[in-house]
């Protein structure tokens, strides 16, 4: 039985170019090499929320259809159903629709909702974990988390905290709030 040589080179060295190509896709998913293929378009239902206004070491976010979180930058704009995420010894200011101001802390995990249409103008955070401060000069502001949610009346300005699993800390710096469970 006679082996056909050329057959075989030929297969492996598709293989090895399939591999390489592999490769690079995976380094370019991982944002190590530059993603020329991948696209910012963004839906035409999704509305800008706000932008990054400062950003302190590791901020990451995640689109509403995304399962990929990318390295969210100074001035990058953020949107309704946007994720954003600190790491370890990190932190950001978001600054959102109403001149609401969002300092994150490190370890925080916020999503941002969209606006509530009987509520014009309200400013909806779903808190998940972490350590947060809101100050809302011009609009309400409701914090949810699964349980409970906070209702800040425009003005206020509060200081959230998770201190264990749940537990959590509230300080009114300013204003009013109304908690709901």
């Amino acid at each position: 039985m006679q082996r056909d040589w050329k057959s075989d080179r030929k297969l492996i060295a598709l293989t090895v170019l399939l591999l390489f190509a592999e490769v690079v896709w995976l380094l370019m998913h991982f944002q190590i090499l530059p993603n020329p293929f991948k696209s910012k378009v963004i839906a035409l239902d999704q509305q800008p929320a706000g932008y990054v206004q400062k950003a302190q070491r590791e901020l990451r976010k995640r689109s509403m259809n995304s399962l990929v979180w990318e390295n969210a930058s100074v001035d990058e704009t953020l949107y309704y159903y946007d994720s954003v995420l600190t790491l370890s010894q990190s932190s950001a200011t978001l600054y959102l629709q109403e001149q609401t101001e969002v300092h994150l802390s490190e370890n925080t995990l916020v999503t941002i909702e969209p606006q509530d249409q009987r509520l014009d103008s309200q400013i909806r955070l779903k808190f998940t974990r972490g350590d947060l401060r809101a100050r809302n000069p011009y609009a309400t502001t409701k914090i949810e988390t699964p349980e409970w949610s906070l209702n800040l009346d425009q003005g206020s300005e509060v200081s959230l905290r998770q201190t264990g699993k749940d537990n959590f800390e509230v300080e009114v710096v300013k204003g009013n709030l109304q908690f709901e469970k």
